[in-house]
């Protein structure tokens, strides 16, 4: 039940955001926002009105939405009223660039939301820096490593044995010099938070070691997260997050190519696509080791959502932006009906699509996968 809750809050957090970015688009460029609903109709009240906006609360628990006055053409004369009022505010009354503007706030407003989500993570866990040392990422269950109790994130300052003391390590002489003293003690001496501490451990010789695993059964790396002057730490974090936004964004883009390929190519979504359903497990998961692991997930679901909206899919934000440009070149706007059934097909096809990956989600969660 909390995870439900906990993907409920987080997936709302992340719509409303979205959401808040096209509303923020629209009252700045003189459209009228009729109605900005918190969670999804059905109506279950008003809850005060500002500016012209009617705020409401729907019974759907699910982020939100914006009612722009004219966003959709459904009627001739409608139309005409649109087309020819922009200082009413009427959505599609106006320029292009500002419907392009609009439309764009709300990927803009998750890719702001992204960027903040990991600088909150970096500002708490540091900077992540190379450095000349060996860091223990994770430490593998029944291993040497766990029965010596080394911990994620000590770092490696030294490593003593019979025939050899090293204090400065890299990680390519810290593997070696482990797998040249299989089943003889070795001493490591390992940096934990401000203490130094030694700590006594037998490599496993290779028969006895699981496969997938080394012969400590540890996970290392020579990234250290380090900790620069208060005053600097915002600044510094948000640099580093801008950065792991766009490594994220082009991560996704990857992806969603994959799944397009194995989609034409081999009728099937690829195992590593989550749903709805596969989020809220993920969700579940990350929530149990803390509010930090949290926030970066919620970074990393912010920048999927901003990436997805972009794409020149009908019915996304992307699909909206494509219609523009056609407006644009043909100097005069598309049949609203035909765009309307054209969005429809996009909502039908992204509706199966989900439905298709919900239920590969759900059959995996039922194997235990």
């Amino acid at each position: 039940m909390l995870t439900v809750l906990i993907f409920f809050i987080l997936l709302s957090v992340l719509v409303l955001v979205h959401e808040l970015g096209h509303f923020i688009a629209a009252k700045k460029l003189g459209v009228v926002a009729e109605e900005f609903g918190l969670g999804l109709p059905p109506k279950i009240r008003r809850l005060f009105t500002w500016q012209g906006t009617e705020f409401t609360l729907n019974w759907l628990p699910l982020g939100g939405f914006v009612k722009m006055r004219g966003e959709n053409r459904e009627t001739e004369n409608n139309e005409q009223k649109t087309m020819s009022n922009e200082g009413d505010g009427y959505f599609y009354a106006q320029k292009p660039w500002k419907r392009a503007v609009i439309l764009v706030a709300g990927v803009f407003m998750n890719l702001v939301l992204g960027v903040a989500a990991f600088t909150v993570v970096y500002t708490v866990m540091g900077i992540p820096e190379e450095r000349d040392v060996v860091v223990i990422d994770g430490v593998a269950p029944g291993s040497p490593a766990e029965r010596a109790r080394l911990e994620p994130n000590d770092i490696v300052l030294e490593l003593k044995s019979q025939n050899s003391n090293l204090k400065t390590i890299k990680t390519e002489q810290f593997i070696e010099l482990i797998n040249q003293n299989r089943g003889e003690e070795v001493k490591l001496v390992v940096k934990r938070g401000s203490e130094d501490k030694e700590i006594s451990i037998t490599p496993r010789v290779e028969s006895e070691t699981p496969a997938g695993e080394g012969a400590l059964g540890v996970a290392i790396s020579n990234i250290q997260f380090i900790h620069y002057p208060w005053w600097q730490m915002p600044f510094r974090a948000s640099v580093t997050g801008f950065k792991e936004a766009l490594a994220w964004g082009g991560n996704i883009v990857g992806g969603l190519g994959k799944m397009l390929v194995d989609l034409i190519a081999h009728g099937k979504v690829p195992n590593d696509v989550a749903g709805p359903v596969g989020i809220a497990r993920i969700t579940g998961e990350v929530a149990k080791r803390g509010w930090i692991p949290l926030f970066q997930l919620a970074g990393i679901l912010s920048i999927n959502l901003a990436v997805v909206n972009i794409l020149p899919i009908p019915a996304l934000d992307g699909g909206r932006l494509l219609f523009l440009g056609i407006e644009k070149l043909r100097g005069k706007p598309m049949d609203p009906k035909k765009e309307r059934l054209i969005h429809l097909a996009g909502y039908a096809v992204l509706l199966g699509l989900i439905v298709l990956i919900t239920f590969r989600d759900i059959s995996m969660a039922v194997s235990g996968k």
